[in-house]
């Protein structure tokens, strides 16, 4: 599962209006979550004008509300040029 997360709550309503959630130059976390703390997001960004996201493959572990161990993965994604339909 990808969780993205917005710099602003605002930004999720261009998804209602049928606009990219990502505007020009925003820049998001992006990550693999094998856990239920999608809120925890790590600091890794997604760069629009690099068109890469700007951090390499990491595993690292976290503690969910429970206390668990759990294993999340960021990845280095080729961001496409244009949103398609």
């Amino acid at each position: 599962m990808v969780h993205l997360f917005p710099g602003h709550r605002q930004e999720r309503r261009r998804s209602k209006a049928g606009r990219p959630v990502l505007g020009p130059r925003e820049k998001v976390t992006i990550r693999l979550d094998q856990g239920n703390c999608a809120h925890n997001a790590s600091e890794e960004k997604i760069d629009k004008r690099s068109r890469i996201i700007r951090c390499s493959s990491a595993g690292f572990e976290e503690k969910d509300a429970r206390g668990r161990q759990i294993f999340t993965e960021v990845v280095k994604i080729q961001r496409p040029d244009y949103f398609g339909s």
